[in-house]
């Protein structure tokens, strides 16, 4: 492969790094916000006082919606929009 190549290829492929980079701070964004909170839900967990078994249950109900909710979140598949959208903006700067 000459250099001459590489250098045709190197704004394309500028593209995709940008891409990553994009990719790589939105998933460190969601694990930041994973982890605030986890820790909001372990603090929440142990100043936890119930007066009757409804309120154990309403707050049993709303925690796990929450962590599926934030689990479709941090799951891969969930990237879709944030890789396309990335792609997207690197395409159009690089035809500018």
């Amino acid at each position: 492969m000459s250099i001459d190549i590489a250098r045709k290829e190197e704004a394309f492929v500028k593209g995709f790094y940008k891409t990553l980079l994009l990719l790589a701070r939105e998933q460190q964004a969601r694990s930041r916000n994973w982890d605030h909170a986890m820790k909001g839900v372990d603090e929440a967990a142990s100043s936890l006082k119930l007066k009757g078994g409804n309120d154990l249950v309403a707050q049993a109900a709303g925690t796990t919606a929450w962590m599926e909710n934030t689990f479709a979140e941090r799951n891969p598949r969930c990237y879709r929009e944030v890789i396309t959208s990335a792609l997207a903006e690197t395409v159009v700067a690089g035809k500018k």
